[in-house]
């Protein structure tokens, strides 16, 4: 699944800006209407009645192609929270023998990618241009460490150095996280890299790191409670459901941490009851993981 679109309006803007919400949806219907044409073109017409969704939201709306052996969806997507709205088109390609969304889907080459490049200045936040990306997959780390890098990532961050910060983020969890709210978010957008990273990557390097990521992953499931996102909510605003890491807080809740996420209705162990007394807390390194 690749993302064709995207863009978020928080409600201040919203506010101060009253025209960004009817200018971006006419933009996205444009974007949208402009894909359609493009993949009728290389798929033929789309399927009549056929409905699927990978994402679902308070509002969505696919079209589908069949594309030889498999189907190609389209889905316009929107979800709003707290006067916010995310706004998302997506492209996806599923396999007809396969009963669900794959893990890492197939991308046409012959589509693009069209992403709004957001240009934050002292008057708001504004769309500045539109950028077409080709959906090819990547043949190195570099070229998308770069890409990602030019989508608002502080740096060309590789794979290794994502999995290592993986690694020590859930290590700190573990161990009962020793920091406070903001840098425990900070830390969890190494794992929002490696998402973004795993539908651009070259099939060899997704295979050689899957299973150490996947091992992580349980790793963090078993040292985390899902809330579905409750506590972290009140601190930071949640992403969408597939990055469901988002939606777990640590089992062990201590420290300022631990302090902030109890103030917001989460329940764990202290780190005395999960440790003893001589337990040391464990701090995940600082490297202001999230995009700017």
């Amino acid at each position: 699944m690749g993302v064709v679109a995207e863009d978020f309006l928080y409600a201040e803007h919203q506010h101060d800006f009253s025209f960004l919400q009817d200018w971006v949806g006419e933009r996205f219907g444009e974007i949208e209407a402009d894909s359609v044409s493009r993949l009728t073109a290389r798929f033929g017409e789309p399927l009549p009645g056929v409905e699927l969704c990978p994402r679902s939201g308070d509002g969505e709306s696919p079209t589908v192609w069949q594309a030889g052996d498999g189907r190609l969806v389209l889905q316009s997507y929107f979800l709003v929270g707290g006067g916010d709205v995310e706004i998302q088109l997506w492209l996806a390609a599923l396999a007809d023998e396969a009963p669900r969304w794959q893990e890492r889907p197939m991308r046409p080459r012959a589509a693009h990618a069209v992403v709004l490049v957001r240009d934050r200045g002292r008057e708001g936040v504004r769309v500045a241009a539109v950028r077409h990306e080709s959906l090819t997959p990547m043949a190195t780390e570099s070229e998308v460490g770069e890409l990602l890098h030019q989508r608002g990532w502080r740096t060309a961050f590789a794979v290794a150095d994502r999995v290592s910060a993986w690694a020590a983020l859930v290590g700190g969890i573990e161990h009962g996280y020793g920091d406070d709210i903001d840098e425990y978010t900070n830390d969890l957008y190494c794992r929002n890299w490696l998402h973004e990273a795993w539908i651009l990557l070259d099939d060899h390097i997704v295979q050689l790191w899957t299973p150490q990521i996947k091992a992580l992953d349980a790793r963090y499931k078993a040292a985390t409670v899902d809330d579905d996102g409750q506590a972290l909510d009140q601190f930071h605003r949640l992403p969408g459901p597939d990055l469901w890491w988002w939606r777990r807080h640590p089992r062990i809740l201590t420290g300022d941490l631990g302090r902030a996420l109890r103030s917001a209705g989460a329940i764990g162990t202290d780190l005395d009851t999960a440790f003893g007394s001589a337990q040391l807390r464990i701090r995940a390194p600082r490297d202001s993981a999230r995009p700017t």
